[in-house]
């Protein structure tokens, strides 16, 4: 499984930084970053959808903070 999990991982890596790149020089930066942040949030809902459970306060927490955190990465 973890072989799985990390092929998926890869190939998602990379099929992301080869589109970045290709929508950046189309567009412009902060284009880009908010589609790679409308983009990665529409897969962590369905990963959440299909995964199901309850979220606490403090995934919700933890989970802003690295969006936050990677929205600023991803501008600057």
């Amino acid at each position: 499984m973890a072989v799985v999990l990390s092929l998926i991982s890869a190939l998602a890596y990379g099929v992301s930084d080869f589109l970045g790149g290709l929508f950046a020089k189309r567009s412009g930066p902060w284009q880009t970053a908010v589609v790679g942040q409308l983009s990665s949030t529409v897969c962590v809902a369905a990963a959440a959808a299909v995964v199901g459970g309850a979220a606490v306060g403090s995934d919700w927490a933890w989970a802003s903070a690295g969006g936050v955190g990677a929205g600023v990465g991803a501008a600057v």
